[in-house]
């Protein structure tokens, strides 16, 4: 039988000019860590997950932090849902990261590693950049705006970094807090009660409420 042709030349030729074509690309090493999820992320889990050596990580991602960065972009060009712009630069800062929290309660250890990168990803950025343009758009001074934005984004990433109650129930945290000599205010203790055992996403919200009250009163007295 005859070899099929491409502008002349075979099928058989052509491979053997090529070679062994790649065994994975890019695409496929991301997907496989985004199945992982960033708590077990490790080039060896990616590697052994795709069927592939060391070596053919690496000729598509010079480090593992290189990798993390554009799962990390990835994951929110997929899952982060933001408005378009035109609303209140409360409702801008209060919903972006109201979805910026449910986004890391979805994917875990996400959090913990945005905080270890050397270089926040492009995505991460370019939320930096949403949240200054609302709040310098309000008539919030740059460095303020500056120190809002960052002060938000801290805010999100801690949340899923600190927040309690993975394995611990509200009974041992509460314990925790009555123990506290001399005793907490009875509604301080109440309110932890409360609130202890919610996802990251939850504190998030309390605490941008704060910062949003703070630079409304700042706007107020400027």
């Amino acid at each position: 039988m005859r070899a099929r042709t491409v502008a002349g030349v075979s099928h058989e030729t052509i491979a053997k000019r090529l070679g062994r074509p790649p065994l994975t690309d890019r695409h496929a090493l991301l997907a496989a860590a985004r199945d992982i999820g960033f708590e077990g992320l490790t080039v060896g889990a990616v590697t052994a997950a795709v069927g592939v050596k060391y070596s053919t990580f690496y000729r598509h991602f010079p480090t593992l932090d290189a990798m993390v960065g554009s799962l990390v972009d990835l994951v929110f060009e997929k899952e982060l849902q933001l408005s378009a712009p035109g609303g209140s630069w409360q409702d801008t800062v209060r919903d972006t990261c109201a979805e910026l929290g449910q986004m890391l309660d979805r994917n875990p250890g996400m959090g913990a590693a945005v905080v270890a990168l050397p270089e926040l990803p492009i995505e991460v950025m370019a939320v930096y950049r949403r949240l200054t343009d609302a709040l310098v758009g309000a008539g919030i001074p740059a460095h303020k705006a500056a120190m809002g934005a960052i002060y938000a984004l801290e805010t999100v990433t801690v949340a899923d970094l600190t927040t309690p109650g993975l394995g611990h129930s509200l009974q041992d945290r509460q314990r925790q807090v009555d123990a506290i000599d001399p005793p907490v205010d009875p509604g301080v203790r109440e309110a932890t009660a409360r609130m202890i055992d919610q996802p990251g996403s939850a504190w998030t919200i309390y605490k941008i409420d704060l910062l949003i009250a703070g630079l409304e009163a700042q706007l107020a007295s400027s």
